[in-house]
């Protein structure tokens, strides 16, 4: 499957190469929209990167003691939910707030830094 980029320059060449008609304004305003698209799509994939993931508790958990966002399920409520949560060594979870020990933890991410005074 091409992507925009690939097709803008595409038909830019096709345009500049067709029938002896040269329309050079227009296709090198089609090869620059293709350049600053292809260079946003991999900014973007940059950032994607910098954006925390949840990470099942089958594949990894977080250090002891270190609160994290959990996603689990809860004893209370009939839908999933999230909080904030330490992990012990030995499996354990405790909710941060309320203290309550938590048995369905599904998936965790780490918080975001604190918010800087400036």
């Amino acid at each position: 499957m091409s992507t925009l980029p690939d097709k803008l320059r595409d038909t830019a060449h096709k345009i500049d190469t067709g029938k002896g008609i040269k329309l050079c304004e227009e296709t090198a305003l089609m090869y620059q929209a293709a350049d600053e698209i292809q260079r946003i799509e991999a900014e973007n994939a940059e950032l994607r990167q910098q954006i925390p993931q949840w990470i099942p508790v089958s594949e990894k958990l977080p250090e002891p003691n270190n609160p994290v966002l959990v996603y689990y399920l809860s004893a209370y409520w009939l839908n999933p939910s999230m909080s904030v949560a330490l992990h012990f060594d030995g499996g354990r979870w405790r909710q941060l707030i309320g203290g309550e020990d938590m048995n369905a933890v599904l998936h965790w991410m780490p918080l975001p830094p604190p918010e800087q005074d400036k």
